[in-house]
């Protein structure tokens, strides 16, 4: 269970954020670097969250690290950087056993320095990072960015809001583009991690069995590593969630697959900070969220037009997507159902039974998230970028508040922007 929550301001752009739960075998600590969203940035801190993990001064190889880790009862280090509406996050984890668990007082604080040691006390070689690390991890991202394309149905809702938010940093991709990637030096890269530590907001986020108060003392132990760093923040303002007066983008790519891709993109006016929101969330759940949605039940089931068909929401630029997998032929078809369906959100053509299945979807979804440390810490630290703190219970009360009335007064400015579709070659 959640004992208690807990926000404090270190210093400023400097956060600690505490859940103090009983619920795992497991703690965690999490460190986020909050960033504006441009090729660059998304280029360079996903290079960046690669070579953290791979020396230090005090570990300086992988396999050091790993040894130490292990002293630690298999503790665990990951880094990633994650896409939240026009803002790149950079972020690094550690998890490791509960103290109580392993009868272990000290844990909690080597994990916390451990974790330090990796953000903020990195290895170099002359101006940069080590050369040989450099080049290699630059080579695997070039690879993952490439293979983007393996995964189709990924690919396509990508390539649709490349095209819809075309000039809006939303269009860039969380793992950045290879045009940036080959121009990056090793000396480049180690300026933008002393800018990152320096100019970042930053969000300490902490899981577990261990009060606040401990936390905090424990994050303040090693406050000179980044306090000295400190010289301020980069702004980063809320996205622009508005609905554009334009002609529908319509785009076609032709590429060697067996199974078009049929992806629309919708400005809905309404995204994380409005009061419609979850009721647009609980819409796109009766629209295309499951084996009881419009799109399942006749899209796929009646009318046998398309392998897989639903619809999502992205709570902080206030896009609803559509996606289908379809044959070539069905896309004109598939184009027409999936529009009337939206319309009939509009009109208010859905039964309570219909609300009733869709909220004990999107409540028993976000009851799993906190089946494991990660993923609840995810959740929790997309909930404190997205309202500005975690509250559980007025979340759900939220869900609980929406009925017919305000899910069509979520859908009744909803605007179709973009239709893409990736299609067969011809012959």
């Amino acid at each position: 269970m959640i004992r208690d929550i807990n926000t404090m301001v270190l210093d400023d752009g400097l956060e600690l954020h505490h859940i103090h739960t009983d619920k795992f075998k497991t703690d965690m600590f999490g460190v986020y670097f909050k960033r504006p969203l441009t090729d660059r940035e998304a280029t360079m801190n996903s290079l960046l969250a690669r070579m953290l993990k791979r020396g230090t001064k005090t570990y300086d190889t992988a396999q050091k690290l790993n040894v130490k880790l292990d002293d630690l009862y298999g503790s665990i280090i990951a880094s990633s950087c994650d896409k939240y509406g026009e803002k790149h996050v950079l972020q690094i984890k550690i998890q490791f056993p509960n103290r109580d668990r392993i009868k272990d007082e000290n844990i909690t604080k080597e994990a916390w320095a451990l974790l330090m040691d990796v953000v903020y006390n990195q290895l170099q070689e002359g101006d940069g990072f080590k050369a040989e690390y450099f080049e290699q991890e630059k080579y695997f991202l070039k690879q993952d960015i490439l293979a983007r394309i393996n995964d189709k149905a990924s690919y396509a809702s990508d390539r649709m809001i490349e095209e819809m938010y075309e000039g809006e940093a939303f269009s860039v991709n969380v793992d950045g583009d290879i045009e940036t990637l080959e121009k990056i030096t090793s000396e480049e890269l180690w300026d933008h991690y002393l800018e990152l530590m320096r100019m970042s907001e930053i969000d300490f986020c902490f899981i577990g069995n261990v009060p606040v108060n401990e936390i905090l003392v424990t994050v303040m132990e090693k406050e000179s590593m980044f306090a000295e760093l400190r010289l301020g923040q980069f702004l980063l303002p809320d996205e622009d969630f508005s609905i554009i007066d334009r002609e529908v983008k319509n785009i076609e790519e032709p590429m060697d697959v067996n199974q078009g891709k049929l992806v629309m993109g919708f400005r809905t006016a309404v995204n994380k900070n409005n009061d419609l929101y979850e009721s647009l969330m609980l819409g796109s759940v009766i629209l295309g969220g499951g084996t009881d949605s419009k799109f399942f039940k006749n899209i796929r089931e009646k009318e046998s037009l398309c392998y897989y068909g639903y619809s999502y929401v992205d709570k902080f630029k206030g896009l609803l997507g559509m996606s289908f997998g379809i044959d070539f032929d069905k896309f004109d078809k598939t184009k027409e159902l999936a529009l009337m369906h939206l319309e009939e959100m509009k009109n208010g053509e859905f039964t309570e039974e219909n609300i009733e299945n869709a909220r004990k979807k999107v409540v028993n979804s976000l009851r799993a998230t906190g089946d494991f440390p990660n993923s609840f810490m995810n959740f929790f630290y997309n909930q404190i970028l997205s309202r500005g703190n975690f509250d559980f219970e007025a979340m759900l009360k939220r869900i609980y508040m929406v009925n017919k009335e305000t899910i069509v007064r979520a859908f009744e400015n909803v605007t179709l922007d973009t239709v893409y579709f990736l299609k067969g070659k011809e012959e």
